[in-house]
């Protein structure tokens, strides 16, 4: 029982139990022979209830599996001494086909958003400028334009210090260029 972090035993929450893949396949609870599983992907999903329960009771060790689609719920009802609940979760994403989500990174909602904003403020410049400039490209002049000044014409401690301006033109500038 020690090995799901996160999962409430039938002791309360135990710090030790793995939690599983949140958004992707979530363990709910867990108590020794008995294992439920939240996986989003089922969630109203017609087809493959049998198949996913056919396939899995036919595995040594695991008496029954019931599948909900409404809730996207995942019931395994085992036997301790023939198979491990780490196998359970592993049967469970390649059944399901949930290996490649697992192995990529969610991005965050504001980070995407802003990703958006910033594509369509480019875009408008870009056009605007008739090809001359994006976001970026007049974000690195600015650093470039306030680096130079600052280096050469500022008396002021307390401004950006004028070289990390000229390296933040240069890595936007320079090291872009390179991925292009």
């Amino acid at each position: 029982m020690g090995l799901f972090y996160g999962a409430k035993s039938h002791k309360g929450n135990d710090p030790t139990l793995f939690n599983g893949f949140p958004g992707t396949l979530e363990i709910k609870h867990a108590i020794p022979g008995r294992i439920r599983f939240f996986a989003p992907s089922l969630v109203q999903l017609s087809k493959g209830k049998e198949l996913l329960e056919e396939r899995m009771q036919a595995i040594e060790g695991i008496e029954q599996v019931k599948v909900n689609t409404i809730s996207g719920s995942i019931v395994v009802l085992y036997r301790e001494e023939k198979i491990e609940k780490i196998l359970i979760l592993g049967i469970i994403i390649k059944l399901l086909g949930l290996e490649n989500k697992l192995q990529t990174k969610e991005v965050p909602l504001v980070r995407k958003e802003i990703r958006k904003w910033n594509e369509a403020l480019s875009y408008s410049l870009y056009e605007k400028t008739r090809g001359l400039l994006d976001v970026k490209a007049a974000l690195s002049l600015v650093f470039l334009f306030y680096g130079i000044k600052g280096l050469f014409f500022s008396t002021e401690i307390a401004k950006a210090n004028p070289y990390s301006l000229l390296y933040w033109a240069y890595r936007s500038l320079v090291l872009e260029a390179d991925h292009q």
